[in-house]
């Protein structure tokens, strides 16, 4: 193929796309034909445009947009890669959650409907909350029987992270737990 020119349409079929992409990807910029015939038009391209089509196709499938293959550098490749590691991160987090909420545990994040309770309303911070037994024994805010000596609620129970509630109940991780005010 080399020194040999290939018409836009020979062109498009070797990609198996259709000529008006080859023409949009050329109009941004993309692209650029390694000839035009100032008379007829026509497009001519060269063994350089099939590596830079092949170059395009590939990012495109990785996810780049027109505009980053448009400018693209070995640092979009390593910011990419970053970007995927996070969601992938993301993803893993949120799987973990999933799986710790059974479906009886699903009933008891339906909170009831919310009722003031005076007593708590103004107390705006969580103090400490055990995710274990063990982490419970070690937590200077649990007592001997592992319940939470201070817990400061949000407004109009909001939640917060996996605490939410409602008037004498607190809905810990999806489990109801009833609270007194000592």
């Amino acid at each position: 193929m080399k020194d040999k020119l290939i018409r836009i349409g020979d062109f498009a079929k070797i990609f198996d796309i259709n000529i008006k992409t080859v023409r949009y990807y050329e109009s941004i910029g993309l692209i650029i034909p390694a000839y035009v015939d100032i008379y007829s038009g026509y497009r001519y391209f060269n063994e350089d445009n099939v590596k830079r089509m092949n170059e395009i196709i590939a990012l495109k499938e990785l996810g780049f947009s027109l505009e980053e293959i448009k400018y693209f550098s070995e640092d979009d490749i390593k910011k990419k890669i970053r970007d995927y590691e996070e969601k992938i991160l993301d993803i893993k987090e949120q799987i973990k959650d999933l799986k710790k909420i059974s479906f009886k545990g699903m009933e008891a994040l339906k909170m009831n409907k919310f009722i003031n309770d005076e007593r708590v309303i103004g107390k705006w911070n969580l103090l400490g909350v055990s995710i274990n037994m063990e982490d419970a024994k070690n937590n200077i805010f649990v007592e001997d029987d592992y319940s939470i000596k201070e817990l400061y609620l949000m407004p109009e129970g909001h939640e917060y992270w996996v605490i939410s509630w409602t008037k004498d109940i607190i809905y810990l991780a999806g489990k109801v737990c009833p609270y007194e005010i000592y």
